[in-house]
């Protein structure tokens, strides 16, 4: 569970770049350095309590929205519930079968 000000930075994050983009998903930054060895410093520096969550949202930010409307990361987090195409969202998010563990993938 991520708090309403984790949710905003993370949304703000993905609607700008998505912006910058132009709107297209196909241009969508991509972060090649995500794909190499990830030093966890460079994205969490040891004098932070927490990273910077909007340094976590790159090009595989969108892969899940393919065909979904994004105008709920327009909104307060508190609102988005009310928005279809997040109510959609989240069911796909829910039924998502999720392993956090090397071992098993």
């Amino acid at each position: 569970m991520m708090s309403v000000e984790d949710n905003t930075i993370i949304a703000r994050a993905t609607w700008n770049a998505l912006e910058r983009s132009g709107g297209s998903m196909e241009s969508f930054p991509f972060k090649t350095e995500f794909y190499k060895k990830l030093d966890i410093c460079s994205v969490w520096p040891d004098e932070e309590e927490k990273p910077n969550l909007s340094s976590f949202v790159g090009h595989t930010s969108l892969l899940w929205a393919d065909s979904q409307s994004l105008s709920w990361l327009t909104k307060e987090p508190k609102e988005w519930e009310k928005d279809p195409s997040y109510v959609i969202f989240q069911k796909f998010v829910k039924g998502m079968d999720v392993v956090n563990d090397v071992a098993e993938r």
